[in-house]
């Protein structure tokens, strides 16, 4: 008989193994059932041992897995970081005496500390600082104290900085009020009885006070300038010693300025002199000898408040500024003269006369004219008479615009006055002008041909603006009619509208003087009742409207 082979055991015999002689037998004991009864046997004592070891433990769950995961050492405390997550912090030996204090009595013993009631503080302990004008139970450090003390104090001089230093300057009167009040009781009053004022001496200085006198003569403000023009001094009394916005003055000038005067009050520095125009805009000054004048600083210049009358400006007004040259020559004499600009709100008056040459602008006499580029040859320029309001400084300027020059900085008034060509050296073509008419010194043939039925286009030798240009014309044996392209064309008659500006009905050849107006592109239109006889157009000259529109 053999043994299956399994762990040692004690207490239980070893498995039956069932041999090949061995004969079949059940029941109770039979070797059929023999390994069977041992196995369950055992199977039974294991049960009965598991039991024994769960009874009365806790099952295994999230939070005893998390505990048994954290990893303890000495002086380590386990706390809870949030659901089923534990940590470690350090539990120090002084904490642990803590820990086992039964009250809060206890626990302060331990810590020696003192009790809230009535404490008894020792070395420099401290506090945070109320603010200013607290008025409740916190407690009151140092710097709350002293800052008390100095607002009481309010910055008073040492010697009247405690109450004992104040009672002492009051003399230790108790009833200091009603003295003081007795003793300026028997001072004289500001204002006399019976009427009479309190009377002050002429101020010499800003800090005295002013009589009526002084008031009513304005001594204090107005004085008589020095010095010259442009140049003028101030010397008030008392005098300024610094310049402020609103300072206002009463100056009678002692010289008349020109135009770009300054005022120097009390040698603090020129400031420009100004007045206002119509538009409000600040401008140079018109000053006359002895004007007087009343004169305020607005922070930046002495503006004049009652400036002189300014002349009356017309608008279209127009006087003098002809035009001349000598011909073959790159300087342009304008003569003396005024107008009004093309706006018509300032008056230009050039007081004397001026030249201008070829050359590029710059202001004067004598130096150039041209706005922008350099001169060109065979080619038409438009002159104008220029201001500049802030100085009213008043010059020429021509330029190959015929309607707005290019303007010098700070010049923004101008008025047309008039246009010239360059011959083919850049040199001006000589002419002579009589107000609005200009005539050439050499009439220019600006046409030699034959006549024709069909209207032609000419241009002329005048300003390629709409003028009115004089001709004179030879033509032979037939009529012609002059028109401006601005208007409808219409075929010349002997006996109908629009007839013949100059022609007969006869083999007659016929020669007259004509004018007719131009189109903007110096044009003039002219039409011949019949073709191939000969036609001769000169120039004279033009009239010019645009001078004085």
């Amino acid at each position: 008989m053999a043994f299956l082979t399994v762990p040692a055991d004690p207490g239980f015999p070893d498995v039956y193994q069932i041999e090949v002689l061995d004969r079949v037998k059940g029941g109770a004991g039979g070797t059929a059932n023999l390994q069977a009864q041992q196995l369950a046997e055992r199977t039974a004592f294991l049960k009965a041992l598991a039991d024994g070891l769960t009874a009365g433990k806790q099952p295994i769950d999230a939070t005893l897995t998390a505990l048994a995961a954290v990893v303890t050492a000495a002086d380590k405390l386990i706390y809870s970081t949030g659901a089923d997550t534990f940590a470690t912090t350090s539990l120090t030996a002084f904490a642990r005496t803590l820990l086992d204090d039964v009250d809060a009595a206890t626990a302060r013993a331990t810590l020696g500390a003192a009790p809230l009631d009535s404490a008894p503080l020792t070395g420099m302990p401290t506090a945070p600082t109320a603010a200013p004008g607290t008025n409740t139970a916190q407690l009151a450090n140092t710097a709350f104290v002293q800052a008390a003390i100095a607002a009481l104090v309010a910055s008073s001089p040492a010697a009247l900085d405690t109450l004992n230093e104040l009672a002492a300057a009051l003399g230790n009167d108790a009833n200091f009020a009603a003295t003081m009040n007795n003793a300026l009781a028997g001072k004289a009053p500001l204002a006399g009885s019976n009427g009479q004022a309190f009377s002050v001496a002429s101020a010499t200085q800003t800090q005295h006070a002013v009589s009526a006198g002084q008031v009513q003569s304005q001594a204090l403000t107005a004085f008589t300038s020095s010095g010259a023009a442009p140049s003028f001094t101030l010397s008030p009394v008392p005098a300024l010693t610094a310049y402020a916005a609103g300072q206002r003055f009463r100056v009678k000038f002692n010289g008349a300025g020109n135009g770009s005067d300054t005022l120097n009050a009390s040698g603090l520095g020129a400031k420009s002199i100004k007045q206002y125009d119509s538009a409000g805009n600040k401008v140079a000054p018109v000053i006359v000898a002895s004007q007087l004048a009343d004169l305020e600083y607005d922070g930046v210049d002495f503006v004049i408040l009652d400036p002189l009358p300014t002349a009356y400006c017309p608008i279209g007004h127009y006087s003098g500024l002809g035009l001349s040259t000598a011909g073959s020559s790159t300087t342009m004499t304008i003569a003396a003269g005024q107008a009004a600009n093309s706006t018509g709100a300032a008056l230009m008056t050039l007081a004397s006369s001026i030249s201008k040459t070829t050359a590029a602008w710059a202001v004067g006499t004598g130096v150039g004219g041209l706005d922008t580029g350099i001169i060109a040859n065979s080619t038409w320029y438009y002159f104008y008479e220029i201001r500049r309001p802030d100085t009213g400084v008043v010059d020429v300027i021509f330029s190959l615009s015929s309607s707005v020059p290019t303007l010098p900085a700070n010049y923004t008034q101008y008025r047309y006055i008039g246009a010239v060509p360059t011959n083919g050296s850049g040199q001006w073509v000589k002419f002579i002008q009589r107000g609005q008419e200009f005539w050439w010194d050499t009439p220019v043939l600006d046409f030699s041909g034959t006549t024709s039925t069909t209207a032609s286009l000419l241009t002329c030798t005048v300003p390629r603006l709409p003028v009115k240009a004089f001709f004179d014309v030879y033509i032979a044996s037939t009529g012609t009619y002059f028109s401006t392209p601005d208007i409808a064309d219409v075929a010349p008659a002997t006996s109908a509208a629009p007839l013949d500006s100059i022609g007969n009905s006869t083999s007659v050849n016929l020669g007259g003087q004509v004018e007719c107006w131009t189109n903007a592109s110096a044009q003039i239109r002219h039409r011949e009742r019949s073709a191939g006889q000969n036609m001769y157009i000169t120039t004279l000259g033009w009239y010019d409207p645009n001078i004085r529109p």
